[in-house]
């Protein structure tokens, strides 16, 4: 079996070029001007009853307003309020063409934020520790 690590610079081309092919197949249609996107968001609903506190999704919609060079500005069609959001349409990370898309974003996001608690759990989790032994060992030095 042949090993299939590039070692030529001829190698690196045609690899780059096999990427960028790829990536281009399954690169998402640019937004045109007036397309609706997507986002969800989990949303914690408290109204202060006991009986009454869950997580709920919110969907938001967004109107494609103008296409630029590098993405797309868009605006929320539900809250005027809001302020338009720019998107890089090429990788958006916030808008989706879909409801689903956006909810397996949404579904990605929370994934990742809770790896990220964790190691910070497990971080604090350490550090707490360590200064609980330390403390003893500090407070005999200081008493001597």
């Amino acid at each position: 079996m042949a090993d299939a690590t590039p070692k030529t610079p001829e190698d690196f081309a045609a690899l780059a070029l096999v990427n960028a092919e790829t990536m281009l197949k399954h690169a998402p249609k640019p937004a045109a001007v007036g397309d609706i996107w997507q986002r969800v968001d989990g949303s914690y609903i408290d109204d202060g009853s006991e009986e009454y506190r869950r997580m709920e999704l919110s969907w938001t919609t967004w109107r494609c307003e103008k296409i630029t060079a590098r993405g797309a500005w868009f605006v929320c069609t539900e809250w005027r309020a809001r302020d338009r959001v720019f998107a890089l349409t090429s990788g958006a990370r916030n808008l989706h063409r879909t409801d689903v898309e956006a909810l397996k974003a949404l579904i990605a996001r929370k994934q990742r934020q809770l790896v990220i608690l964790n190691d910070q759990k497990v971080a604090a989790e350490d550090t707490l520790g360590l200064a609980r032994e330390t403390l003893p060992k500090l407070e005999a030095y200081r008493a001597k």
